[in-house]
């Protein structure tokens, strides 16, 4: 890759898609790629009427009457799942506050090493404390007060800062 004039650069984060709206805690406005977005969902044709297809089933189980989602041609989901995603992206909008219509809520995950160092000792966003079981050091962003979440996904951060993830649960055996 050199060769080809790409220098290496280290990665200090990742994220990832958050489908729940518990798992969301970056946000980013995509006013100006929700149609772009339905386009590209609506080339995987196979699963868009599958997609089309679940919704009616769940519609015929749950003894609701709409007329329009009943009758509806499973492959004829462009303008069904358009709507789906919009309201979907509206909610992570309003959820979001950021002033937008449609926005898309991530998960994500930093990384310790050099990163880190760049941070600085005073950094307000992350701190670094030892991860078990590897013992490497991670970034650990504070969300407020004692709710800390650690790059593993989870809250397993302990109010002294330790990954608690390798202790056993309060009551546990052995």
């Amino acid at each position: 890759m050199l060769a080809e004039g790409l220098e290496p650069h280290y990665v200090s984060e990742q994220w990832y898609f958050a489908k729940a709206a518990r798992d969301q805690k970056q946000f980013v406005d995509i006013d100006g790629y929700i149609d772009k977005k339905i386009d590209a969902l609506c080339q995987h044709d196979a699963q868009m009427v599958l997609t089309i297809a679940d919704m009616q089933q769940q519609l015929r189980a749950s003894g609701l009457d709409i007329p329009w989602l009943a009758q509806l041609d499973p492959h004829d989901y462009r303008e069904p799942i358009a709507m789906r995603m919009k309201a979907t992206a509206q909610a992570v909008a309003k959820h979001a506050g950021l002033g937008c219509q449609y926005a898309e809520g991530f998960r994500r995950t930093r990384y310790g090493g050099i990163g880190v160092a760049r941070q600085g000792p005073d950094d307000r966003e992350g701190r670094v404390v030892p991860h078990q079981p590897d013992g490497e050091p991670q970034v650990v962003v504070m969300l407020s007060g004692s709710e800390a979440s650690s790059p593993c996904g989870d809250a397993c951060v302990d109010p002294h800062g330790r990954c608690n993830r390798t202790r056993p649960f309060a009551g546990a055996s052995g």
